[in-house]
């Protein structure tokens, strides 16, 4: 049922100014507004070819970016989830599946991503949701800016990098039925001049999913290291 509420003007005894009743000049007040990004939506992308770190506002592309702080708040399973953020990409077989997902952009069965900027064989294999730093989709034709690649776009899965501040964090859970993971992202630096920094991911998980009959198990070990002369 749909609830609809029209509002009529109430005609008043006020008189109006014959000077001012034809004069269709409205003069507004000057309103300034204020605010902090969420730092959810980037401004740049590394899937500009090319370009480099180009803005995504100076490239005349379609490109969709999805930062760490986006992929740890919604705790996705596996790429199926991570790709729902993204209207343009349709997933099809599951990741649970052999560890490969697949995805299809505009109408194109998306063969082959980019695993930090360098073209991988194939599409999500071996590439954990928890080790993704950021998720960068370039939606359209795509071969100025990379050559031979796939007709609807293409996918760049930006790896977790190391870092100079202190990083423990460990998330257990329950993604349903009895699937209990364990999720430990791990950074800092090695020396007392912050030269040498590491990243380490571990993750595990296991257990019945809520799919009867059907039993999980994925575990990984993602490590990075980098020296500042």
């Amino acid at each position: 049922a749909m609830l609809m509420l029209l509002l009529s003007p109430i005609a008043s005894g006020a008189e109006t100014d014959p000077d001012t009743r034809d004069d269709p000049t409205v003069t507004l007040e000057q309103v300034e507004a204020t605010g902090t990004a969420t730092g959810l939506k980037p401004e740049d992308a590394t899937t500009t070819g090319p370009w480099g770190n180009r803005r995504i506002l100076d490239t005349p592309y379609s490109i969709t970016v999805l930062r760490d702080e986006l992929i740890e708040s919604v705790s996705a399973q596996n790429l199926d989830q991570l790709f729902q953020l993204a209207p343009q990409v349709q997933a099809g077989q599951s990741q649970d599946i052999n560890n490969i997902a697949q995805a299809t952009l505009r109408g194109f069965n998306v063969a082959r991503a980019y695993l930090n900027g360098v073209q991988n064989n194939s599409l999500g294999m071996s590439v954990f949701v928890e080790e993704i730093g950021q998720l960068e989709i370039f939606n359209g034709l795509s071969g100025f800016l990379f050559g031979p690649s796939p007709v609807g776009g293409v996918i760049n899965y930006q790896l977790k990098r190391p870092t100079g501040d202190n990083l423990r964090s460990v998330t257990i859970g329950n993604y349903g039925g009895q699937q209990y993971f364990v999720h430990a992202d791990l950074g800092g630096t090695v020396d007392s001049q912050g030269r040498f920094r590491y990243r380490l991911n571990l993750l595990k998980q296991d257990g019945d999913t809520p799919i009867d009959d059907q039993q999980l198990e994925r575990g990984m070990v993602s490590a990075s290291m980098a020296w500042d002369p």
